[in-house]
């Protein structure tokens, strides 16, 4: 048996701790949402979380999350539309989740569930959702300095958009939200 001096088995547990790290690169970009509250958020509200207001809020509720605001809210159709706003307190601040949830009668429902997210995080959060839901369909530039990048998706009786805006007007944070439509029979588009 080979006797290894102190200075000698250093490098050698550097170097195994070092391949262990690689190993687990692959765990942990799966688990890149567990980590970072906003994007843990968005994922069980807004993609795994169901079509409905009642779902949100029993998960808010589940959670304990302040639920800040209530209440009916206009859509240009004039169809029914109600808007809870509930507020997590993570280890990266104060986190938004803006669930609206509308019945359209040219358009069908729409399930509307947006996170706010600290304005650094956007090339992180940007680059979770590239490897989710692949390549932006569409950029856009809105003024004051923030980009728009849509991921659409189309399914047979609606579609599904995520969006993220890298800076909400007058404020620091992002937003990244889903939009589902779904439409009900006898509506258009």
């Amino acid at each position: 048996m080979i006797k290894l001096s102190y200075f000698h088995r250093i490098p050698l547990l550097i170097a195994g701790a070092y391949l262990l790290g690689l190993a687990n690169v692959c765990s942990a970009a799966n688990e890149t949402h567990v980590v970072f509250p906003p994007l843990q958020l968005f994922k069980d509200f807004c993609v795994d979380g169901g079509w409905s207001l009642v779902e949100a809020s029993q998960l808010a509720e589940q959670r304990h999350l302040a639920l800040v605001s209530s209440e009916d809210v206009p859509i240009p159709d004039g169809g029914p539309a109600h808007k809870n706003i509930w507020q997590a307190e993570t280890v990266v601040g104060r986190i938004g989740i803006i669930i609206i949830d509308a019945i359209s009668g040219s358009h069908g429902h729409t399930f509307t569930c947006s996170v706010t997210a600290p304005s650094y995080s956007t090339a992180f959060i940007q680059s979770w959702c590239r490897s989710s839901f692949g390549e932006p369909t569409l950029t856009l530039n809105k003024p004051p300095s923030a980009i728009e990048i849509h991921w659409t998706h189309p399914f047979e009786d609606g579609k599904v958009n995520v969006i993220l805006l890298t800076r909400v007007p007058n404020e620091n944070s992002a937003l990244l939200t889903v939009m589902k439509h779904r439409k009900d029979p006898g509506t258009s588009d």
